[in-house]
Parts: C-alpha cells; structure tokens; sequence
C-alpha cells in the first residue's frame, strides 16, 4: 500500500462490528422487496439500497470508527466533526426514496452522459451517498468512473467509508488533494480527500480537469461571497462540456407533515396510481398550508414508500419499526439544517449566471413541480 492511501478493508480491520455491514438473508430480502416496491424497478437491477440495520450498524461502529480515520490522517475525532446534527440523520436520508430523490436525479443523469471515462468531484460529501449512487449509476451504464469525495469533517469521511462498504463501492482515503497523484488514474470507485471545499478548487493541481461537480446540500451552507467564489475557482478545473450539480433544501419551506393523512395512507396502501391519476389531472404534488409548511406529500416517490412502509407493517413489525426510527431522523435533520444554509440554490441563479457567463436557459431545475422542500440545479457549461 503507498503512503497516504487507505484500502477500506484494511482500515476496517479490528474495528467490532466491521462483519455487519455486509447484507444479510434478511437485509437481501428487504433489499430486492425496497427495489420492486420502492424503487418501481426490478429486483435484480444494481441500485443504492441501504437497510435499517445497515444504517444503525454504522451508527453503532462511527465513534470507535472516526477515531481510527482520525489517527490515520493526524487528526483527533473532535477535528472537523459534524456539526449540524447527527450525521447519521443525513444517511437516513436514502432510505426514503421522496428524500433522496435529489441525489438520485443527480446520480442518473451523470451517468447518462455519453463519455465512456468520468473523473466526477463531490465537494462537501457529507455522508458520502451522492458519490455512492453517482459510482452505482455509472457502473450500471458500464463506465468508468472516479469520484473525488472532499470534505473536511473527519466523522464524514468516516461514515462515508462505513457506507461505501455497506454498497459494495471500491473506496480509498487520502490526507489532502496533493495525494491525488498516488491514486492510480484507472482506479474506478471513490477516493475520499480530506480537505476544506472552500479552498479545495483554488489549491487543485490544474491538471486535475472534471467532467462532473457536485454539491448536494453542501457548498450552500457557506456564505454568499464564499459561495461565489467557490464557483469561480471550479473554472480552471472543468473539461469541455462540464455540468455542474447543486441542491439545497427550499428555506421557504418547512415540512410538518399530517400524521393522520401519513397514517391512513400507510395502512390503506395502494397509493401509486392513485397518486399519478392525480398528478396527470393536474393536480399539486405538495399540499402547502398558508404559513408555507409541507402538509401532505403525493408525489409517485411517496406513493411508493407509503406502499413499501405497508408492506413492512404486514410482513415484519419490527423492520417497519426500525424503519419508522430511521425515517423520523430525517425530519429533525431537516429542521437542523434549514436555518444553517446561507447559498441556498432557489437564491444563487444570478451569481451562477455571471460567473459561468451563461443564461437563465442554460440552468435546469429539479424538481419543476412547486413545494418541493429540496431543489437542484443542473447548470450545463
């Protein structure tokens, strides 16, 4: 192994609980039943799919874990920990296809691309899920793909190995961007760079040129100024024909969802085709109440999850259970980040259009339809 890069494996060595992560009998059957019932696809197709006990199995391991990441890169676990609440919270995220549709769309679209190489960056990765689907997506279109995670939170990083491992993605570790150079350039998977994302693009080696850039929920939390120039210095580091991801969650918005509504529609099920009836009528996906909080959510993505969620009710109370805990954690995450972003997406079109001197038609928006508590924007260079 060359000085500077970790294999996964070799991290996870000694550390209790490593074994687990690895799907069981019983996580393989959730996860072909999450794929089919979820997903709407077949169960066999290759996809990002994380189980309840995957999840709190990784939650369990983080702390012991974040200290050995530490010791690795001369760092402490209090360096760079994650401070807009548990970390954990942000990986629950994927078990709600509603919730992690953003990264989705921006994973499916990267892949859809008609180059056969991608070199892709994930500027503050969080808990590493984009870059996971971003690498699951593109392997599934047979390319070849390496993607630069940067984030400077140790406990990131962390969980970021924890969960490339749950999904099978090849993963490495390096101490900071001048290591790039020991990476193999036909290394296919993650490399995970500890690195501030402000400064990340300005101190990049200007050979280093992507095809792909990234940020979901991530380079929004830094100040308008910081945020702009961010974008500035990704410039130098673009190929021809670079598109360029951001989201964020809607600061308009708040979500406080009907429980009754969520309730019902739970038990009764079926509520796919219902929902797309409504939605080709024209009807709204998000129902909005006049202090502009999410009431009620009808989109195919949560007609799917309800109907999975039912599924888990009938067939296996304790996974719907551990299910309902992991999907409840994703509410308080989202209350703990809505007031911390500074760029939202909904605010920065003007400065995306002056610096990439581009017009409004340039900028796709995801999703179109109003209410939505996330947005992205695809910005085609």
């Amino acid at each position: 192994m060359e000085d500077g890069r970790m294999d996964i494996p070799d991290l996870l060595n000694g550390v209790n609980g490593a074994e687990l992560l690895e799907p069981n009998e019983k996580d393989r059957e959730y996860i072909r039943k999450y794929k089919e019932i979820q997903l709407g696809i077949d169960p066999d197709e290759p996809a990002f799919v994380i189980t309840p006990r995957q999840l709190f199995t990784i939650e369990k391991m983080l702390p012991e874990f974040t200290d050995k990441v530490a010791k690795e890169l001369g760092k402490t676990g209090k360096d760079g920990k994650w401070d807009v609440g548990p970390i954990t919270s942000i990986l629950a995220k994927s078990l709600s296809a509603e919730s992690s549709k953003y990264s989705t769309w921006i994973a499916e679209n990267i892949a859809k691309t008609s180059k056969n190489n991608l070199l892709v960056c994930d500027l503050c990765a969080g808990s590493g899920t984009t870059s996971a689907k971003i690498y699951i997506e593109s392997k599934k279109q047979g390319k070849n793909i390496q993607i630069h995670s940067v984030d400077k939170s140790v406990e990131s990083l962390s969980i970021s190995c924890l969960m490339c491992r749950s999904q099978s993605v090849p993963c490495i570790l390096i101490k900071c961007s001048k290591e790039l150079g020991k990476v193999p350039n036909n290394f296919d998977g993650v490399v995970l760079i500890y690195y501030d994302a402000q400064t990340y693009m300005r101190d990049l080696d200007e050979d280093i040129k992507y095809d792909d850039i990234t940020s979901e929920s991530g380079i929004s939390y830094f100040p308008r100024e910081v945020h702009k120039k961010v974008l500035e210095d990704t410039k130098q580091h673009l190929n021809d024909n670079a598109v360029i991801y951001l989201s964020s969650l809607n600061p308009d918005l708040t979500v406080k969802l009907d429980m009754l509504f969520l309730a019902k529609e739970v038990l009764l099920g079926g509520n796919v085709a219902k929902y797309e009836r409504r939605i080709k009528k024209g009807a709204k996906p998000y129902i909005i109440s006049d202090d502009q909080r999410i009431r009620k959510i009808m989109t195919t993505e949560v007609g799917r999850e309800y109907e999975f969620m039912n599924y888990l009710l009938k067939h296996d109370q304790s996974l719907f259970l551990g299910y309902m805990r992991a999907v409840m954690s994703i509410t308080k995450a989202a209350k703990d980040m809505h007031d911390v972003f500074q760029s939202p997406v909904n605010k920065v079109h003007q400065d995306v259009v002056d610096v990439y001197n581009i017009s409004e038609k340039d900028i796709e928006e995801y999703p179109t339809d109003y209410g939505s508590p996330a947005d992205v924007i695809k910005i085609i260079l």
